[in-house]
């Protein structure tokens, strides 16, 4: 792991590119029978049709909890008293959706496609694309499925991961955040404060689910992304909102700026 360079650029280094069975890496490709024997071999498995399956449900499930998040009145959230606590609850048709039940089965049903298929690791992400358009043209049982939740057969499965998304408003900034931690490819996301008041989440090639990538202008005491003054910076947890030593170290490099954890739904500062 590299550590952070206090440079002029504002280099922030933190990890390696992610490889998942969403962002792949190289393949080479020969015409051998072989080559074809495993290609239908892999379409027409039962572990590629449960894999899309899963990640088409998970993706109808991220539709609706967007479309509801945008309703939610956070000033009126259920409250109930748990352990001496004050817990406020989202509404009853988000949390009934079990995303993270979905995100959960759809990560074990990729693990079994990988350890059976571990070839797919090596595929160019318009490959891979190739084998799930195959298969849903081929599977009956992905064809139903499609049929019995009303969706288009011909939607794309595979989204390109978005590099920037602005946004002026702080309930679409957390309503993106919660899905972006929910999604099956999830790499850690910077979120940056302005001080015009808008934000932007930035993902870079290089992040990981464990750490982030980000580079910045740093002129005097201010730091600068796409020549706006930051005046918070924050990223993505999956797993609480403790900073690790590597956070610590960050911040004290750049000490000029807020730093915050996003986590669960809500930002905590360290």
């Amino acid at each position: 792991m590299t550590k952070i360079e206090n440079k002029r650029t504002g280099f922030l280094y933190l990890g390696i590119v992610l490889v998942s069975i969403i962002s792949l890496g190289f393949f080479m490709q020969s015409c051998s029978r072989e080559d074809d024997f495993a290609e239908n071999e892999i379409t027409n498995s039962p572990e590629l049709e449960e894999y899309i399956i899963a990640a088409i449900d998970l993706q109808e499930a991220l539709k609706t909890f967007e479309r509801e998040f945008a309703k939610v009145d956070f000033e009126n959230l259920e409250t109930v008293i748990e352990n001496g606590q004050k817990v406020r609850y989202l509404p009853a048709a988000i949390r009934s959706l079990n995303i993270e039940r979905k995100v959960m089965f759809m990560n074990e049903q990729k693990e079994a496609l990988l350890n059976k298929y571990p070839q797919l690791l090596n595929l160019e992400p318009h490959d891979f694309a190739n084998y799930v358009n195959n298969c849903i043209k081929q599977s009956t049982r992905v064809s139903e499925f499609f049929l019995d939740k009303k969706i288009n057969i011909y939607q794309p499965l595979l989204k390109a991961v978005t590099r920037e998304s602005s946004f002026d408003n702080m309930s679409q900034l957390i309503g993106h955040l919660y899905n972006w931690t929910l999604a099956p490819d999830y790499v850690e996301a910077s979120v940056l404060f302005f001080n015009d008041g808008t934000f932007l989440v930035v993902v870079d090639d290089r992040n990981t689910p464990t750490h982030f990538a980000l580079t910045i202008t740093i002129i005097g005491d201010k730091y600068y992304f796409n020549n706006k003054r930051i005046s918070e910076i924050a990223h993505t947890h999956l797993s609480g909102f403790s900073p690790s030593s590597l956070d610590l170290e960050i911040k004290m490099d750049f000490p000029y700026c807020s730093w915050s954890i996003f986590y669960n739904g809500a930002f905590h500062s360290y």
